[in-house]
This record gives C-alpha cells, sequence and structure tokens, in this order.
C-alpha cells in the first residue's frame, strides 16, 4: 500500500522532560503560555477547564498512539460533549490516526444528527464546515464517493474568499489543510485541480507563504500542519528541504506555549524521509535520532509512548533493497511486533508493504511456493483493508498489485471477475480517475483478447463514466470547472504551484500504459475504443511532437538531427525545420516517423536523444522511445520479412538499454520479437536457398532452433503460458517439413513441442474454470482470441497423415486424437471443466489453484458410451483441414466403433464446394424446402457421408459431429446408396465427442441416485401451441405423463426457472416459438406468454443444475446455432446441455405446428410403459427420433416436414427401475 501521507499518521506530541503525565493546562493558562496539543483552540472558550484538561490529555494519547487510553477518555464524556464539534472532529482524528475509518465516519455522522436534533446551527460557515470537511474526507475511503468532498471544498472556497488570510482562525487553516494531504494524482485528478485554486482567492499567495505567515505568528503546529499540504506540491527534493529546515529554525525562538519538541520531532521525521529518498543516508539517520530523543520526551509512562512506531515505520517506508526478500524480512519483523498488530494503521500498511515485496519477488522468481506466499499475504492485506472500510486502497492493490499477479499467469477471468464482484459490492465507487483505471485496466484484457463485443460495451460504459463525471463536477456554476490542460505542468504555471517531478513520474506511468495521457484536441473516447496503432501511438506522439519542438528552440536538437528523424533525404535540401514543427501534428508526426522509409536512419538520433540527452524524466522519455519502437515494429509485421527482421531484432537490441522500470515493462514482450525475429529469419533462408529448412542439421535451422529454445526457457520460468504455448507451437511449424520426413529426432521433437504447447494453453485457461454460465461461455467461447492454439491440430494431422501404411493404426490413432483435441477446446473443455466439480471463487479469496489438465476424449470413454447402450454405435466426425491451412484443402471423415481402428477418409468435394452449397440451404426459405429442388441441393452433399456405405452396417446408431456450419444442416437427410440415411440408421448429433461423453457421465451419474429405488417420472411441460393439433398433443402428454402442463399465465420464465431446478426433473417438453439471429447471438431464446423470453445467456446461467434431464426443443429454429471462432457452435442446444441437460430435441428451421404435433404423439409413444418395461425400463431416444422422423416422412415427403428434427447429447434415457 502506498503512503499518500495520511494526515497526521506520522505525527507525534510533545510535552515537558518528564516521565509521568503532568496535569493538562486550561485554557486560559494556554492562552497565558503553557504548552498545547490540540489544533482548534479558539473554539475551547464553549469548554470548562476539565473538559479541556481531558481531551488535551486524549489527543497527547492518540498522537503517541496510544489508542486504547486515548478512547477511553473519549467515551467518557457525557453525551453533550461527547458531540461537542470539537471533541467530535478529535475523536475522528485519533481513529483516522488509527485508520479506523468506519469508526470515524459514525462518530462524526452521530455529532451532526445531535447537532441538528438539537437546534444547533450547523449551516453557518464555521466549526461544522470544518465537521464536514473531515467527514468528506474519511468518505472518500469508506464510500469511494467525492460527492461531500466536492460540496465541501465549495463551501470553503466560499467561507475563504471572504476573509482576508491574516484574519484565517485555526478552524479555517485546519480545514484547508485537510482539503489537501490525501488528494493527489493517485486519487483523483479532478479533485486535485481544483486545490491550488483555494488559495488563489487571497491575492495568489502559494501555500509556502502560508506556512511562513503562520510561523511568523508563533502557530508552529498549524504550520507544521501546512507542511504536510507544502510537501505535495513543491518541486523539488532542495525546496523540501528547505521548508522542513525553516520550521525547524521557527521552533529555536517560539514561546514555551508552543509544544516545540513535538513540532520539531514531527518537522525532522520529515526532514529525514526527504533526506533518505535522494541518497543522504547518514544524515537522515542523524535526523531520525534527533526525532526519537524528541519522542522520548513525551509526558507519559514510557509504556503509554508508542512514538516509536513512526520513527520505524518512516524508516521503513524509506529503505531501498537490493533484494525484495530483504525488504519482506524486515516488514514482517516489524508486523510480528505486539505494539503493531494492536495498532490498525501499522498493520494495514505492514501488510500491504508485504504483500507488495512479496510480489517482486514472484516477479522474479515464478514458482508455486512464491505464487502461494503472495496469496496469502496479500489475502490478509485485502482482509484487513475490507474490515476497516478502506475501499480506495483495496481498489487501487487490486489494480496495482493483485492484478499484476494475475496478468502473470494470463488470468484474465479473475481480473474480470474480480472488477464485477466489486462493482456489485459497492455500486456506488465514484472516484472518476481510479474508476477510469479500472476501465482501462479491463479493456487492456478485452483489447488482447481480441473480444470486440465486450471492448464497445466498456467504451459505452467509459463514455458514460465520462459523461456522469463531468456533470458532477460542471453540474452547479458555483462549482470550479476541472481543467482540461494539455499537461500537470499548465495547471502549475496557471495557479503559481509546481508539480514535483517524483509525482509527475509515478504517475505517467501507469496513464501511459492505459494510453490514455492524450492531447486536449484528441476524443479519449475514440482512442479508448480503438485497437489500431494509428491510434493508441497518437497519445505518445503528441508528446514527443511537443519535447521535439522545445528541443529545437532550447537547442538540445540541431537542425541537422531534426531534418534526419523528420525529413526523407531526398527532401531534406533546403527545407525549413522550424515551419514544419508549428505545422505538424501528431498524426503528420506518425506519418512522418512510423510511415516513412528513413526510420533506419532517424533511429539513432531519436534514441541516442530520448536516452542520453534528453533533461525529460528518465523513465518517461524510455517508455516514449520503447512504444515508438514497438508501434513501428507492429507495423512492419506485414511488411516484407527483412523489415520485420530488422526492426524486431532493433526492438531486442533497445530493450536492455533501457531504464530498469521500462525494461520490466517491455520484457514482456521479447518473446514475441525474438519469434518474429526467427520466423523472418526462416523465409529469408528459404529464400535464399530456394527452399523450405528441411534440415535440422544445417547451421541455418540450428540457429533459429537456438532462438526459440531462449523464448521457451524465458516463458517457462517466467510461467508466461501464452507465450510458452506460441514458442512451443511455432518449434513444431519449424520442425514440421523435417518431421513429415520421418526423420526420427525431428520426428520426436516434433511431438515433444505439440505436446508443450497444448499443455501450455490449457495452463493459459486454467483461471478460467472458477466462471460459471454465460459469462464462462462468453469470456472463453467468443472473447478469447485463440488462432495459434487452432494451428495445432492440423499441424499434427499434416505431419501424421504423412505415416506409412506400415503405421497406419498409429496413423489413425494420431488423426482422431488430433481432431478430437480440436474439438475439445470449447464447449466440450467449459463442460468437462464444470464437471470436474470447480469451485467458484469470490474476489477476497485468491488462493491459487492447482493446475489440472482436461484431456480430450479417449477411445475407452466411447467404448464406455457404446457398451451402455447394447447397440452398435458408429462415432463419426468431419474436419475440414482448410480452414485452419491453405496447403490442406480438403475435408476428412473420420469414424471409429468398438474394437476398431479409426477409418480416415477423404471427402471427395473440396471444402469451399461444400460452404457454397450449406451456405444456400441455410438461406431457403419454408417454400424452398417444400420443393424437391431442396432435395437435389441437400443431396449434392452425398459425397460428405459416402464413405459410411463401407465402414457402416444398417441399423447401426451413427453419432455425427459435424464442423462448421455442417451442423446447421440436415445430415440425416442425405443418402447413402439411395436410401435416405435416417431410414438405414438412427441419428445423433453432438458438438463434439468430449461434449458427448460429459453428458454421458452425467446422465450415469443421476440414474444411479435416482433410480437405487423406485420413483416416479418426472416430467415438466410448457407450451402455447398456435394450433388445435398442438394443444392435443401438448395435453395428451400431460396425460400420459400424469402432470398438468404450463399454459396460459403458467406459461412463463418464473414457472421456467423453478421447474428447470427441480432435482427430480426427468423430462423438459417446450411446444411454442424460438427467436434466433444469425448475427446476434445472445438473441436466440425461448418466448413465453406476454412477450416473456429466456434467452441463452439465461439459460447458460442455469449452470450448474441438479439433474441430468432430456430436453425437447419444439420452437421454430430451436436447433440452430452461431459458429465460434473456435469452430464451437453456441445456440440453444449447447445452452442447455451446457447448463445440465443430457439430450435434446431441436429443431433446425421453422415448422408446422401439426408436425410437431405429429413428431410429438410418435417420439413420446416410446415412452409408454409396456414398451419400457420391455426394453428393460429405458428408452432409446435415437430410435425414439428415427421412427418419429419416418412416420411424418412417410405422410410428408418435402424435407420441411421432416428433416428439421435433431437428436443431440446421449440416448439412453432411463424412466423407471430396471
Amino acid at each position: 500500500m502506498e503512503d499518500l501521507s495520511r494526515f497526521s499518521s506520522l505525527s507525534v506530541s510533545s510535552a515537558r522532560t518528564s516521565s509521568a503525565l503532568e496535569p493538562l493546562p486550561s485554557a486560559s493558562n494556554c492562552v497565558s503560555g503553557y504548552a498545547r496539543y490540540g489544533t482548534l483552540w479558539s473554539q475551547y472558550d464553549s469548554l470548562d477547564d476539565a473538559t479541556i484538561s481531558r481531551l488535551e490529555r486524549a489527543i497527547l494519547y492518540s498522537e503517541l498512539r496510544a489508542f486504547k487510553r486515548s478512547r477511553a477518555i473519549y467515551n467518557a464524556f457525557p453525551a453533550d460533549l461527547r458531540h461537542h464539534p470539537v471533541v467530535a472532529i478529535e475523536q475522528a482524528m485519533m481513529h483516522w490516526l488509527e485508520w479506523r475509518l468506519l469508526d470515524a465516519a459514525e462518530r462524526l455522522e452521530a455529532s451532526l444528527h445531535w447537532a441538528q436534533e438539537n437546534g444547533k446551527d450547523i449551516n453557518t460557515p464555521g466549526i461544522y464546515t470544518l465537521l464536514r470537511i473531515v467527514l468528506a474526507k474519511v468518505e472518500i475511503f469508506t464510500k469511494s464517493d467525492f460527492t461531500k468532498a466536492r460540496d465541501s471544498m465549495k463551501e470553503l472556497m466560499a467561507w475563504l474568499a471572504k476573509t482576508p488570510v491574516e484574519h484565517y482562525t485555526d478552524v479555517q487553516y485546519y480545514a484547508l489543510i485537510l482539503i489537501c494531504p490525501h488528494v493527489n494524482d493517485t486519487m483523483d485528478l479532478d479533485f486535485l485541480f481544483c486545490i491550488p485554486y483555494v488559495p488563489q482567492h487571497n491575492g495568489g499567495l502559494s501555500i509556502s507563504q502560508l506556512r511562513q505567515n503562520l510561523q511568523r505568528q508563533g502557530r508552529l503546529k498549524e504550520a507544521r500542519l501546512m507542511l504536510d499540504m507544502e510537501l505535495c506540491f513543491l518541486p523539488s527534493p532542495d525546496t523540501k528541504q528547505d521548508a522542513c529546515r525553516s520550521l525547524l529554525h521557527a521552533c529555536q525562538g517560539s514561546s514555551i506555549h508552543e509544544p516545540t519538541w513535538f513540532v520539531e520531532s514531527k518537522a525532522r521525521l520529515q526532514l529525514a524521509q526527504i533526506l533518505k529518498k535522494t541518497g543522504q543516508p547518514l544524515n537522515a539517520d542523524e535526523e531520525f535520532d534527533l526525532a526519537r530523543k524528541l519522542l522520548q520526551q513525551a509526558p507519559v509512562p514510557a509504556s503509554l509512548n508508542r512514538g516509536e512506531l513512526s520513527i520505524k515505520l518512516a524508516e521503513l517506508e524509506t529503505n531501498s533493497y537490493s533484494e525484495p526478500s530483504l525488504c519482506l524480512q524486515d516488514w514482517v519483523s516489524f508486523l510480528e511486533s505486539p505494539l503493531v498488530l494492536e495498532d490498525s494503521r501499522m498493520k494495514s500498511t505492514a501488510l500491504c508493504k508485504i504483500a507488495d515485496a512479496a510480489l517482486e519477488i514472484l516477479q522474479k522468481h515464478t514458482d508455486d511456493s512464491n505464487r502461494q506466499i503472495f496469496w496469502q499475504w496479500q489475502s490478509k492485506a485485502d482482509s484487513m483493508l475490507e474490515e476497516l472500510g478502506d475501499i480506495y486502497f483495496l481498489f487501487l492493490g487490486f489494480i496495482y498489485t493483485r492484478s499484476s499477479a494475475h496478468n502473470m499467469y494470463d488470468e484474465f477471468a479473475k481480473i474480470l471477475e474480480w472488477h464485477e464482484a466489486f462493482d456489485a459490492k459497492y455500486p456506488k465507487f465514484t472516484l472518476w480517475e481510479i474508476k477510469i483505471a479500472g476501465i482501462r485496466n479491463k479493456q487492456l484484457i478485452y483489447a488482447r483478447l481480441n473480444d470486440e463485443e465486450n471492448t464497445m460495451k466498456l467504451l459505452q460504459e467509459f463514455t458514460e463514466l465520462l459523461r456522469r463525471r463531468d456533470a458532477f463536477w460542471n453540474g452547479d456554476e458555483n462549482i470550479i470547472e476541472a481543467p482540461q490542460p494539455t499537461s500537470r505542468q499548465d495547471i502549475s504555471q496557471k495557479v503559481g504551484y509546481a508539480f514535483p517531478v517524483d509525482r509527475l513520474h509515478d504517475s505517467f506511468f501507469s496513464e501511459w500504459v492505459g494510453g490514455l495521457l492524450i492531447p486536449e484536441n484528441v476524443d479519449q473516447r475514440a482512442i479508448l475504443g480503438s485497437n489500431t496503432a494509428e491510434d493508441w501511438s497518437t497519445s505518445f506522439l503528441a508528446t514527443l511532437l511537443e519535447w521535439l519542438q522545445i528541443s529545437y528552440k532550447t537547442g538540445e536538437l540541431g537542425e541537422d538531427e531534426l531534418k534526419t528523424i523528420l525529413i526523407p533525404s531526398k527532401e531534406r535540401n533546403g527545407f525549413d525545420v522550424s515551419a514544419l514543427l508549428q505545422q505538424l501534428t501528431p498524426k503528420g508526426l506518425y506519418i512522418r516517423i512510423l510511415d516513412s522509409s528513413h526510420w533506419r536512419e532517424a533511429f539513432p538520433i531519436l534514441s541516442n536523444w530520448l536516452i542520453k540527452r534528453s533533461k525529460y524524466s528518465e523513465a518517461k522519455r524510455h517508455y516514449l522511445l520503447g512504444n515508438i519502437q514497438t508501434q513501428k515494429l507492429w507495423k512492419t509485421l506485414e511488411s516484407t520479412d527483412e523489415d520485420r527482421f530488422t526492426e524486431a531484432q532493433r526492438m531486442l537490441d533497445l530493450i536492455p538499454t533501457l531504464c530498469e522500470e521500462v525494461q520490466s515493462h517491455l520484457k514482456a514482450g521479447t518473446v514475441n520479437w525474438r519469434n518474429v525475429v526467427c520466423s523472418a529469419k526462416t523465409a529469408i533462408y528459404a529464400r535464399q536457398n530456394k527452399e523450405t529448412l528441411l534440415n535440422e542439421e544445417s547451421p541455418q535451422f540450428r540457429e533459429i532452433q537456438a532462438l526459440y529454445e531462449i523464448s521457451l526457457r524465458e516463458s517457462q520460468e517466467r510461467n508466461h503460458h501464452w507465450n510458452e504455448a506460441s514458442t512451443a507451437l511455432a518449434m513444431a511449424q519449424h520442425l514440421m517439413f523435417a518431421a513429415s520426413m520421418l526423420r526420427p529426432a525431428a520426428f520426436e521433437a516434433f511431438c515433444r513441442y505439440l505436446d508443450t504447447a497444448e499443455m501450455a494453453f490449457q495452463k493459459n485457461r486454467e483461471s478460467w474454470k472458477v466462471l460459471r454460465g454465460w459469462n464462462k461461455v462468453q469470456k472463453l467461447l467468443l472473447a478469447v482470441r485463440e488462432n495459434n492454439r487452432q494451428n495445432l491440430p492440423p499441424l499434427g494431422i499434416q505431419v501424421f497423415l504423412n505415416l506409412p501404411d506400415a503405421l497406419q493404426v498409429q496413423r489413425a490413432e494420431s488423426t482422431w486424437l488430433m481432431i478430437q483435441m480440436a474439438k475439445s477446446f470449447g464447449l466440450g473443455w467449459l463442460m468437462q471443466t464444470n464437471s470436474q466439480g470447480q469451485v467458484e471463487k469470490t474476489f477476497s479469496n485468491e488462493e491459487p489453484l492447482k493446475f489440472e489438465p482436461v484431456p480430450a476424449i479417449e477411445p475407452k470413454d466411447l467404448e464406455a458410451i457404446t457398451e451402455d447402450t447394447g447397440s452398435e454405435v458408429v462415432y463419426v466426425d468431419w474436419y475440414n483441414c482448410s480452414a485452419i491451412n491453405e496447403f490442406m484443402p480438403y475435408t476428412l471423415v473420420v469414424t471409429r466403433s468398438s474394437g476398431r481402428t479409426p477409418q480416415v477418409a477423404h471427402v471427395t468435394m473440396e471444402w469451399a464446394q461444400i460452404t457454397k452449397i450449406v451456405e444456400e440451404l441455410i438461406n431457403y426459405t419454408e417454400e424452398d424446402l417444400l420443393q424437391n429442388y431442396a432435395k437435389r441441393k441437400l443431396y449434392k452433399l452425398n459425397p460428405l457421408v459416402e464413405p459410411l456405405a463401407s465402414i457402416t452396417k444398417p441399423g447401426q446408431v451413427l453419432v455425427f459431429c459435424a464442423t462448421g456450419n455442417l451442423g446447421r444442416i440436415p445430415l440425416h437427410a442425405l443418402r447413402i446408396d439411395k436410401e435416405v440415411l435416417i431410414r438405414r440408421n438412427p441419428v445423433v448429433y453432438c458438438n463434439s465427442m468430449t461434449v458427448l461423453n460429459v453428458a454421458f457421465q452425467a446422465r450415469k451419474s443421476h440414474e444411479q441416485k435416482r433410480f437405487a429405488t423406485d420413483h416416479v417420472f418426472k416430467a415438466s411441460l410448457f407450451g402455447e401451441p398456435p394450433t388445435k393439433a398442438g394443444q392435443e398433443a401438448l395435453a395428451s402428454l400431460a396425460e400420459q405423463f400424469s402432470t398438468s402442463a404450463h399454459v396460459g399465465d403458467r406459461f412463463n420464465s418464473s414457472h421456467f426457472a423453478t421447474a428447470i431446478r427441480d432435482p427430480d426433473l426427468e423430462l423438459f417438453h417446450y411446444h411454442s416459438h424460438a427467436l434466433f439471429e444469425n448475427t446476434d447471438t445472445e438473441s436466440h431464446a425461448l418466448t413465453f406468454s406476454h412477450d416473456d423470453h429466456v434467452n441463452l445467456r439465461g439459460v447458460f446461467d442455469l449452470a450448474p443444475l441438479p439433474n441430468s434431464y432430456h430436453a425437447t426443443l419444439l420452437g421454430c429454429g430451436s436447433g440452430l446455432s452461431n459458429v465460434t471462432k473456435n469452430d464451437d457452435v453456441v445456440g440453444l442446444v449447447s445452452a442447455f446441455l451446457y447448463s445440465g441437460a443430457a439430450s435434446t430435441v431441436s429443431a433446425l428451421w421453422s415448422f408446422s405446428d401439426s408436425d410437431a404435433a405429429a413428431y410429438s404423439r410418435r417420439f413420446y409413444g416410446e415412452f409408454e410403459a409396456a414398451k419400457v418395461a420391455q426394453a428393460g425400463g429405458r428408452v432409446d431416444l435415437a430410435r425414439a427420433n428415427q421412427k418419429a422422423v419416418l412416420a411424418i416422412m412417410a405422410e410428408k415427403p418435402a424435407l420441411y416436414h421432416w428433416a428439421p428434427f435433431v437428436l443431440n447429447g446421449y440416448w439412453m434415457l432411463r424412466v423407471r427401475s430396471g
């Protein structure tokens, strides 16, 4: 947790050199010259001497961190005194020092309420203005709400504007002091911008002048508090030291009524910290010792003087460590002190510092042990902050610490999940700039995941947040409008204050990483919503342009240097650089630098200037240079191999020359850039040799392989699973041609790298396992760009298909396994992880998950399914190789059955032909499907099933796993040897064999629990059929299953939700209308009465349901789906299977209600008691579906009537005990 100069957090009191607590003076005595400890003496006239004495004693104890003793004194006051505004403020400040923020807020609110109830004047500017300011300051942390702070600032400004500075009372000074110290550029920039305006109402006096005025008046404690505020704005360590020494000098000649040792100890403590931060440890130690000696003089028993904690904390916070492990040891030792454990502020700070150090250790040495240590301390820190009510630091801790740890392991899901949980728990969090930082955090994730849908949603959220922020600050004409300068220096010049370099340095880095340090004339909304290199670099180039202009004027860059940077060599003669710089815009600079052909000449000069000669912040200029080279590199990725090689190598050479802070940010990309070098070199060498690199023993091949090995080792050491996977896959691609020639060493290495890549891809997904419902599906299936992973199966298939006939078994098995791997990336993986019993975690429970790989289906799994059905089953996969690899323009059909090696066959049609026919069929209308030409068009796809003629036999159950849009056409309506497939064989569909296996396992588990004893088969029927035939069919079903259908007012989503969650449910039947849009996956829905509906998200979010039922979805187009980027399908069927159903019946297009009624009667005819008893208590849904389809076909042969009905999932359903 950063030290944001919590008000008086290091402050200690003073007293005479006595070991016992002496009687404290009365107000009159204090005026006469006795020592005082409180700040609000102008308000003591309304208190008697005894009350003042006790109050001063309580203040002294709290300043010395003896909070129990101080609290006891406050609690002993009678109610009228306890609610006195001075007593309430001082007690709240005690809670503030202890960092018990909720207690402070409660105390102040109670006092305000008491004052209102007792008719006190709380609206006139004065002591209650101060009380409201203190409450507003506390609520910044406890509620993360600036409303009261804004209103209090408005009230204070109006009050100060009417009062000459020489007439400021201690209340006004205290109010002015309280407004500032916590409000800096890490809190809320808008609030910060308003602060320097406050003294402007008094002739532009600076904060330093206000502090000096107080010193001249002998008001040293107020001057010391003003010093806290002043140090936030002074521009350099030297000016900060001068300010501290000025106050120390004033202490030497002070009258006795000012507790000079109290003020001096605090000033020396601040001076010591400044000296230590600026590399003067010996001088700093001297000041620490002097402060310690002064604190030891406090007039309290030694057992109650805990001021030493403030000294120790200051020393620790300013220590520099060569290794983070040493830092962690020191802070753990500090935390182990019993006094620290009793002090909430000290304990919370120590926990946060330990978590910071543990993160540094984890970043240097990425292993499970360090990861567990980090999360152990981070969780303790978070719990402590929540207990204290510190929402602000809780959020910052996530953005800068927890989020960094998650990003190390690509745990994007946990970051997004935390944001969702935090927003739900704290819906009124309105610290605008911090909220924007949270949006940046999410936006960077979505940009990395190439999630355009959520990026646009986030853009809308960002736009609305900016609108609300502007309305907040500008909604009242009396509130100063937040300035919109191009840099903070502009604000400093406007109000007469300079912002120190170190504060700018702390703030720029996070802003620039977010890409939002944007010039005044650039639309922030456009930048946030853009993923183009040109838009993202605009903010950096705006800064570079300003620097170039200034450097030209100051002579830091010469005219010839600027010409080399900005102008191609053939245009340089006679070119007016001055005029160009005046007219140039960031976009123009982008064209002249990043789109230029003279970058090779410009870069050495630009890099030499930014690395060595420029006077700006080292980290900032180094980061600027690194970003510009990054943008140049991205632009060349689509350029020639030579350009890609040159710029990637330039980037690798540049990174080690930059400062450590920037290196740590850019190092994450070194693996990518090295891999770019490798791929470019591969292409260059192939062109030079006029052939692909085939010989793994050649120097060129080994050179590239060695570079890849470095990248793989770096990725594994950093636990960067995405880079590990991408590198291992690139290495496999590098070896592919040599492996295809069956060279033993190359083939073995190729297989090893494929395994490494697949395992790393799975580790990259590990954190997604804890998600649930649509959140999991959307983030993983729709959001995650896993194009590289899609290359893995066809890469393996291409090599394995080259195995000779002598190895045909290995060739077939390996090809089958690669296809199963490809098809298990999406819904299958999601359902497997759900079935593994992953525990959903809250954002406060962050123990690292133990990695558990999710294997694709294995042959033994299909053997178990076949055995359970009691039938012969053939599992059929189609796989489109050309979708990923243009050199494999064919489609495979692969079959597997019990006891046989997989059979691999090539479809005689190219995929382009298949796609064209499928698209035409998908777009057919009802009228088209009624015509014979629809059949003729469909039968052009018969080559898809031709290989089944020799591989399968009539009567066997065929399980079809399609690819792409093949799942949207009735493959069961194709013909083998002129016979319609559904007449020859029962047909079942599935998204993947992995999905089928999860459904099978779920149903078997459910049956074992439910059918241990006889039970009543439970069905739930819903519908609003539009015709009498449909209504009669639904009524007949209700009678058959001894239940009542949900119709009329009971046909609604509420009853649906209740029914579907029933753990005894065996059958869900729906007969009404479904909605489907090709362009909007989420709009796919089941409709109910009165415009009610349940969409795709709603069904996915049902997971996990406590049952494993069958769902019949007789709704128009209920079986339609959208194909995702990873060739998976998302629709109502997949949603029901994901949420708990083990099988479904659905329709591929809109149908006649009479056909649905006919299908229903025939399908459920197989559920009749006699047939079930004869079948051993089970229904074969595959044969039931076949009979129902054939019954309709016999009466109505057009495709429209019988072909849309399809069965998905595991097809054996037990309806009674066997």
